[in-house]
């Protein structure tokens, strides 16, 4: 795969939904070190690695030294791997990624409007020649031998409106138009119990797809939404491999955290 990143920089700024509920910036510039985020307020640069996740609740997260320093990697990531780019500096100010709607559409916009630029060399993808497997209590995501990227995500959840769902994706062709709308979604009872931790400063209706007993607070944008979403998160968090990602993916209830832990297998062939 050759290498690319953006032909010009561009910003975009929200509201810091976890931690503070004010105003966040984050630029996306041109690189040529892979993708690395950079914490303007601190000085701090690292590269966007398994190595440097910190395990925290419902997000991807990156740090140093076990201590998160920015959140909510994974949807500007996924934009990133979906729209083909290597290599990007990823500058915020702030400790977290603006949320913004809860989709990678407005990255995809972003990156859009940067356009694209070539870079010398190429990206050797990391190409599954044997199943490779995580399996935990009621998740399973599997990566299998394939000609071709694809993905099948599958789930079921306890609220009768999502109840049960599945998406299919033979290629990232369609990625902006298909996968990168899909939004994040929560139960209004995960609502309440995040506040009450302090772990939603700054959410709203604007940030995510709520699920209310009777209905979704907005009508879906996609085919399959809830599970498209999935497949945008495994996306993002496949992308802390540092390489393109050859293989059939097939998931069941999976999130983060296993997505992290596929990874990791995967990184140790």
């Amino acid at each position: 795969m050759n290498r690319r990143t953006l032909a010009a920089a561009v910003d975009l700024s929200g509201a810091a939904v976890r931690t503070h509920g004010g105003q966040v910036s984050v630029e996306l510039r041109p690189g040529n070190e892979g993708l690395v985020f950079i914490r303007a307020d601190l000085g701090t640069r690292f590269p966007a690695t398994l190595e440097q996740v910190v395990t925290v609740p419902n997000a991807t997260a990156l740090g140093r030294d076990g201590r998160p320093e920015v959140l909510f990697v994974e949807h500007v990531l996924s934009a990133l791997v979906g729209l083909g780019y290597t290599d990007a500096e990823i500058v915020v100010e702030g400790p977290e990624i603006p949320l913004l709607d809860g989709s990678a559409q407005p990255f995809v916009e972003a990156l859009q409007r940067a356009g694209a630029a070539e870079l010398p060399g190429e990206v050797e993808p990391l190409t599954v020649t044997r199943p490779i497997w995580y399996v935990a209590e009621g998740q399973c995501l599997a990566a299998l031998p394939a000609a071709e990227w694809s993905v099948d995500y599958s789930f079921e959840h306890a609220h009768p409106l999502i109840a049960w769902d599945h998406a299919h994706f033979s290629s990232l062709a369609d990625y902006a138009t298909a996968i990168a709308p899909a939004r994040t979604f929560i139960t209004a009872e995960e609502v309440t119990a995040l506040q009450a931790q302090g772990l939603l400063q700054g959410g709203s209706e604007e940030n995510a797809r709520v699920v209310y007993p009777d209905r979704f607070s907005a009508p879906a944008r996609v085919a399959h939404e809830c599970a498209a979403h999935k497949v945008l998160d495994l996306i993002g968090d496949l992308a802390l491999l540092g390489r393109p990602l050859q293989a059939r993916l097939v998931a069941w209830r999976t999130g983060h955290h296993d997505n992290h832990a596929l990874a990791r297998l995967l990184q140790a062939v």
